[in-house]
């Protein structure tokens, strides 16, 4: 995701939370929508990729991606539960 678009989502999620995907996808460049959704019950998979930058500025090929099956718990002393982490180095 474009970094203003990520700014644009913490900016509103700071005022209210998103109720209907239009509001999210109004919110964002087209490139980005294809990111975020809105819904799901309890259960959400957390994906992140990471590039290293090269002395140069450049990205390198190198990728690193991690990963939680992470369950949001109501009414639980803990908020969430971590399912599973999927990490390939």
């Amino acid at each position: 995701m474009a970094p203003a678009d990520v700014s644009a989502v913490v900016a509103r999620r700071v005022q209210q939370p998103f109720v209907r995907l239009d509001e999210l996808q109004a919110s964002l460049d087209i490139g980005s929508q294809q990111f975020l959704r809105l819904g799901g019950n309890s259960m959400y998979l957390l994906r992140a990729t990471a590039r290293l930058r090269l002395p140069d500025g450049k990205f390198s090929d190198l990728r690193r991606t991690v990963a939680a099956r992470v369950k949001f718990l109501r009414n639980a002393e803990d908020a969430y539960q971590i399912l599973r982490w999927y990490d390939r180095g």
